[in-house]
C-alpha cells in the first residue's frame, strides 16, 4: 500500500549514492511528494505504461531495496527526514494552526481504512483515546483518512472536546497536502498506517501505538529504525490498551508543559514559590534561566561557560544522535540543554527534577530554546533527595517502562545505590552507559558496594578525577563511568 511504498522510499537516498540514474514506478498519489523529495529520479506512475518499456540496466521492487541497503540495524541512518513537503502549503497550514489558539498541535488517527479481525488488534476506537483528548493546552487535529465525521461528533458530545477537522483536505488522496500539514504539527499520534509513514517521513515526532506482538519491521527491537523521529508505544501485554494510553498520557503531559507560549506562566509559577528571580543567560548550548544569586554556578553561566566542561565533553562523546538519555537530578537544566542538543531532534532527553523551582526553570529554558526533544518530569526517582515539602515521593525508574535507554546521568545529589535498586530492570534490559557524579572528597570514600553492584549487573567501572568544574572555589567533581560489558573494547 501507500504506507509501505513510503516506508521503502526511505532507502532511496542510499540507492542514489550508487545509482545516480533511477526511474521509479509509484502510485499516482505519491508522485508529487516523491518528485519533490527526489528531483533527480524520473517518476512513472502505475497508471502509465509498464516499466517494461524503460531501458533499465537493473530492475528491483522497491520492497526489495532493504535486502541490499538495510542488512543490519547499523545501516539505518540516524537522521532520515527524506520526504520534502510543499513549503508554500506548509506555511498556509502553519498560519491556520496558529489561528486555533494556544496549545501544542497534535495530529491524531486511530485506525486504518482497511480493517479485519487481525488488523483491528492494532487499532483503537476513538473513545479509548479519551484520556488524551481531555488534556489541556493541546489542539488535536484529525488525521483519520476515511469517513469519521460521526466519530468526531460522538467525541464532541461525550467529552465536550472538538478535534479540529479540515474537510477540504482529502487525507486519503491528497498525500502531498497531508504531508504539508503534518510537517508543521508538533506531534502525530497514530497506529502503523500511512499516516505514520508520512508524518515520520517529513521528520515530525511520531508516537506509534501498537499491539503487544512485534511487527516484522521493528526487527525484534523496541525501536522503529526506519524513522528516527518515531517512537513506539507497545501494549505491556496482549490486549492491554489502558496502560498504554496512560503511558502516552504521561508523555504528552510532559511535552505540553514545555510549550513556548507557556513561558510566562512557567516564570510566574516559579515566582510563586518564593524563589530568587530568574535571569536569562547565554551558554555554549543556548539560552538558560538561572537563579539570580552569587553561587559559583550562576557566576560561571553568566560568563557564558559550561559549569562542568569536562563532564559535558565526556557525555557528548558517549551519545549519538537519535539516542535516549535520562538526566536524573537535572537541577536548572544546564546539562539537559547540552544533552538535548547532542542527541539532536531525532533523539530525546528525559530530565527528572523534583524541586519545583528548578523544574520550572528547566521548562522555561527548553521553551526558550524551542527544544522539542526534552521531556521534563517533576516526579522524583529513587535516590533523589527530598529538598522541599512540596516535592513528590520518589518512584523507581523502572516504573516508566522505557522502550529505549542509551545513557543515564546521575547528578551528585542522587544516591546511586538507591537509584540502581529502582532501575535494575532498565539497566539489565537496555545496558545504558552510566555517568555518576560525586564530590572529589567523597570519591575517596569506600565505593566498593556501588562498584560491586554495577559489576553484578554487567558493568565495567572507570573513575575519572580530572578537574571538571570551572569554579575556582567550588568542590571539584569526580565521575564514576560505568560501561556495559557488551560495549567493552
Amino acid at each position: 500500500g501507500i504506507g509501505d511504498q513510503l516506508l521503502f522510499a526511505s532507502c532511496l537516498p542510499d540507492l542514489l549514492k550508487c545509482c545516480p540514474h533511477i526511474t521509479l514506478e509509484c502510485e499516482p498519489r505519491l508522485k508529487s511528494l516523491l518528485h519533490r523529495s527526489f528531483p533527480s529520479i524520473e517518476m512513472i506512475t502505475t497508471d502509465q505504461p509498464l516499466m517494461d518499456n524503460v531501458g533499465a540496466t537493473y530492475k528491483v521492487a522497491i520492497g526489495s531495496l532493504p535486502r541490499y541497503l538495510r542488512r543490519s540495524l547499523a545501516t539505518f541512518p540516524s537522521e532520515n527526514c527524506y520526504l520534502k513537503p510543499d513549503q508554500t502549503q506548509s506555511e498556509i497550514w502553519r498560519q491556520r494552526l496558529q489561528a486555533l489558539g494556544p496549545g501544542i498541535r497534535v495530529g491524531i488517527a486511530w485506525r486504518s481504512k482497511h480493517q479485519n479481525a487481525i488488523r483491528n488488534a492494532s487499532y483503537l476506537d476513538i473513545s479509548q483515546l479519551a484520556p488524551l483528548l481531555i488534556l489541556p493546552n493541546i489542539q488535536f487535529i484529525n488525521l483519520q483518512y476515511d469517513q469519521c465525521e460521526s466519530e468526531l461528533n460522538r467525541i464532541k458530545e461525550q467529552l465536550g472536546v472538538e478535534i479540529t477537522d479540515f474537510p477540504e483536505l482529502d487525507l486519503l488522496n491528497d498525500i502531498d497536502g497531508s504531508a504539508a500539514l503534518m510537517a508543521v504539527l508538533d506531534l502525530v499520534i497514530c497506529p502503523f498506517t500511512t499516516t505514520c509513514s508520512i508524518a515520520a517521513g517529513v521528520g515530525t515526532p511520531t508516537w506509534i501505538f501498537t499491539k503487544y506482538e512485534r511487527e516484522w519491521d521493528t526487527f525484534a527491537t523496541d525501536d522503529y529504525p526506519w524513522f528516527p523521529s518515531a517512537k513506539i508505544f507497545r501494549q505491556p501485554e496482549p490486549g492491554a490498551w489502558e496502560p498504554l494510553i496512560e503511558t502516552i498520557k504521561s508523555s504528552l503531559q510532559a511535552l505540553s508543559t514545555t510549550e513556548k507560549s507557556m513561558l510566562e506562566e512557567i516564570l510566574e509559577a516559579t515566582a510563586d514559590h518564593e524563589s530568587k528571580p530568574a535571569t536569562q543567560v547565554t551558554t555554549p548550548d543556548g539560552e538558560l534561566f538561572i537563579r539570580d544569586h552569587n553561587s559559583p554556578l550562576s557566576e560561571i553561566l553568566r560568563a557564558g561557560n559550561h559549569f562542568s566542561p569536562g563532564e559535558t565533553k565526556l557525555l557528548k562523546s558517549l551519545i549519538k544522535p537519535g539516542q535516549t538519555v535520562i538526566d536524573v537530578g537535572a537541577h536548572i537544566g544546564e546539562m539537559t540543554l547540552s544533552l538535548a542538543r547532542a542527541v539532536t531532534a531525532t533523539g530525546e532527553v528525559w530530565a527528572f527534577e523534583g524541586d519545583r523551582d528548578n523544574f520550572y526553570h528547566i521548562c522555561g529554558s527548553m521553551a526558550l530554546n524551542e527544544i522539542e526533544n526534552a521531556y521534563i518530569e517533576s516526579d522524583s526517582v529513587c535516590g533523589m533527595p527530598k529538598t522541599t515539602p512540596y516535592q513528590s515521593d520518589s518512584k523507581p525508574l523502572d516504573e516508566w517502562s522505557w522502550p529505549r535507554c542509551d545513557l543515564i546521568r546521575l547528578s551528585r545529589e542522587v544516591e546511586p545505590l538507591s537509584f540502581i535498586a529502582g532501575a535494575e530492570q532498565t539497566l539489565r534490559l537496555h545496558h545504558p552507559f552510566l555517568v555518576i557524579e560525586s564530590i572529589e572528597t567523597d570519591a575517596a570514600t569506600d565505593q566498593q558496594p556501588l562498584i560491586q553492584k554495577l559489576q553484578d549487573i554487567g558493568y565495567q567501572i572507570i573513575r575519572q578525577s580530572a578537574e571538571l568544574s570551572t569554579a575556582p572555589d567550588s568542590p571539584q567533581l569526580s565521575l564514576l563511568v560505568a560501561f556495559p560489558t557488551l560495549h567493552s573494547g
